[in-house]
């Protein structure tokens, strides 16, 4: 089954499933619906034959190259999932892609590109009185081997070593940004020189925290100097703001871009990696 485009127009908006399509789809087979909201949001209420996937084994703090969760652990996740490896997959939460598109950053690191995210998540969902469910969701288990693709991730040796020319794209808060506020999980405060801040909010509006039309996003990210020609390595404190640009920018048809899925939480803590302030430079 091959989800069609129903969200608004972008270049990759199969990427982008509207509350229409999944209600009409949602007794396929194929289909699974994830709900990465916390155990206590799911048990309230969720959409009916979503299941629910924790969000903290998705990141492996003691892989310190990639970040990424061991192939085995995802494995097995995904295989309690009832997800195959012809599984479509559409994922949603309440955090505007957050979550959500963390899992969807880590389906495709592992191959698996049939996926995608419920624009307005569950606000939308529930603003247009759509059905609910209590009852947890009990799936058979599935077969999922995994397929590393590297060209989605970028360890610290790559963005250390990176040419002229590529963007450090920090989506973190304006305030870590400029060193007002220490990142969740660094060591100090700061950035990485050079890099160039757009917020991960700036991508989604609305109630329902929609995503933005592609026009006023590529205008937006435009006038800060990025566009789809462009390599970009995007980061925030410990990946999940990443990813959920990750999702932005390829939905708006960029390629060349890939997640420094450790972060500013890892390269806070480096030793001999320089950190930039307003007005400083501190160069370890």
């Amino acid at each position: 089954m091959k989800i069609q485009k129903t969200a608004p127009a972008y270049p990759q908006g199969s990427l982008l499933v509207e509350p229409e399509w999944l209600a009409a789809h949602s007794a396929d087979k194929n289909l699974r619906i994830v709900d990465m909201r916390s155990e206590k949001a799911y048990a309230a209420g969720h959409i009916p034959g979503a299941v629910r996937i924790e969000d903290k084994p998705l990141r492996n703090p003691e892989e310190r190259l990639t970040y990424l969760p061991r192939p085995e652990v995802f494995t097995e996740l995904m295989n309690r999932a009832g997800i195959g490896n012809q599984t479509d997959v559409v994922i949603y939460d309440d955090e505007g892609g957050k979550l959500a598109a963390r899992l969807w950053y880590l389906l495709h690191a592992f191959g698996h590109s049939r996926s995608t995210l419920l624009n307005g998540g569950w606000q939308k969902w529930t603003a247009q009185s759509r059905p609910i469910s209590t009852e947890a969701t009990v799936v058979p288990s599935a077969r999922y081997q995994v397929k590393a693709i590297p060209d989605m991730t970028c360890a610290l040796p790559q963005l250390l070593t990176r040419k002229p020319g590529v963007i450090v794209l920090d989506v973190r808060s304006p305030d870590e940004y400029s060193a007002k506020v220490i990142s969740p999980g660094a060591k100090q405060e700061g950035r990485i020189p050079g890099a160039v801040n757009v917020e991960w909010k700036e991508n989604v509006t609305g109630p329902n925290l929609e995503f933005k039309p592609a026009g006023e996003l590529l205008a937006m990210y435009a006038a800060k100097g990025i566009t789809p020609s462009q390599e970009i390595i995007v980061h925030c404190a410990a990946g999940g703001r990443a990813a959920q640009s990750l999702f932005t920018l390829r939905l708006l048809g960029f390629k060349k871009i890939r997640v420094y899925y450790g972060s500013f939480a890892d390269y806070s803590a480096l030793p001999n990696v320089p950190i930039e302030k307003p007005n400083v430079l501190i160069d370890k």
